[in-house]
């Protein structure tokens, strides 16, 4: 007899969006996961090839009106970004993680 399989549970919210031309992301599914509201302070730092963002009282961005974050080029460049590319937000309750979907083509090479 075969044995069940464990359903799989992910430990964060996965989601693939577009940076617009302010270099600038928004996504309400990772945002209700953090629980991020419109004026909310963000601190953003690279880490390798991802930046990482968390909540910060004193930090310099902001999520604006319309729910958007803008993200330093220079930390995107730094995660392999080019202009016109998508990128990978990663989502618990308390962090988001941003990399360059390059890194999916990279991670998935062996099992196409």
């Amino acid at each position: 007899m075969p044995v069940p399989v464990t359903p799989l549970a992910a430990r964060r919210t996965h989601r693939i969006v577009s940076v617009d031309a302010s270099y600038r992301v928004m996504d309400h599914v990772c945002w209700r996961r953090l629980r991020w509201t419109p004026g909310m302070h963000l601190a953003a730092n690279a880490s390798g090839r991802t930046i990482v963002l968390e909540r910060a009282a004193d930090a310099t961005l902001e999520l604006d009106p319309r729910s958007r974050v803008r993200l330093p080029v220079g930390l995107l460049r730094s995660i392999g970004w080019q202009s016109g590319s998508d990128v990978w937000l990663a989502a618990d309750e308390a962090t988001l993680w941003v990399r360059s979907t390059a890194l999916l083509d990279t991670s998935g090479a062996d099992h196409a």
